[in-house]
């Protein structure tokens, strides 16, 4: 009895949320460009304007980054500081958009994009998914995104790092196809992130509150506890191939690819 208790503790603590046919059918089959069709190079800037158009026109999905400003505007940017990308040392949180629009992506003339202006550009074009980046505002970022996309034809879909941003949107918009993030033990030890946090993080126990209906899960091993939140239904995300001779295997084993730096054929 004890061990058949143990294993529905499990499944709940560990199921998938349940999604419709609708919520998915843009993710099935599917590569994303990661931060856009950017290059090695940046001549076009990951998360810029002009990686996304490129990604759209040639039928990509696209994935990218949302983050506020200082003053709650919801921007597209990856990192939480702006060295590595515009030169500047100041971190996006201490910017207001206004001085934040004023900067160039690796010294082109991309600027770095407001979430609408994006949304505005794709149109519904191709999917979209969406990475809400974890820090003190979470709740108003969710709510920012949130707005935005009330009007949105398009087909989109949000994932996070953090299983709090994911409960969010299952608890205030569940119509909105969700995912959880997540990556081995050793990456997460690698990124700074304590030995019980990296052990909880890497076997999905925030789907306890977030029930997410997809893992995108990174390179390496998985654990088990992905494989079984996989067997039980949970859509299979990989992230982020860039050589060219894994695009036919990753094909045969998720339901969307997200890569970089490479063309993969549909």
């Amino acid at each position: 009895m004890s061990i058949v208790i143990i294993l529905l503790i499990v499944v709940f603590v560990f199921c998938p949320g349940k999604s419709t046919k609708k919520q998915i059918a843009p993710l099935k089959n599917r590569w994303y460009a990661h931060r856009g069709l950017h290059t090695p190079d940046q001549t076009i800037p990951e998360n810029s304007m002009k990686a996304f158009k490129r990604a759209a026109a040639m039928g990509y999905g696209i994935e990218l980054d949302v983050q506020l400003s200082k003053d709650e505007q919801v921007i597209v940017f990856h990192d939480a500081e702006l060295k590595r990308m515009t030169g500047v040392c100041k971190k996006v949180e201490q910017c207001t958009w206004n001085e934040l629009s004023a900067f160039r992506l690796c010294e082109t003339e991309e600027k770095i994009p407001l979430f609408e202006e994006v949304l505005a550009e794709i149109d519904g074009k191709v999917p979209i998914i969406v990475e809400l980046k974890r820090g003190k505002r979470n709740t108003i970022l969710c709510e920012k995104v949130a707005m935005h996309l009330k009007n949105y034809n398009g087909s989109i879909c949000v994932e996070s790092f953090d299983p709090r941003i994911v409960r969010w949107f299952r608890k205030n918009e569940p119509h909105i196809l969700r995912g959880q993030l997540t990556q081995s033990y050793q990456q997460y030890k690698k990124d700074g992130v304590n030995a019980i946090g990296a052990f909880l993080l890497s076997r999905c126990f925030g789907n306890f509150i977030a029930r997410p209906q997809f893992v995108a899960w990174g390179q390496g091993r998985k654990n088990i506890m992905v494989k079984a939140i996989e067997r039980a239904g949970g859509l299979k995300v990989f992230w982020t191939v860039q050589d060219a001779e894994s695009h036919a295997a990753l094909k045969e084993q998720y339901d969307a690819i997200i890569f970089e730096y490479s063309e993969p054929q549909f």
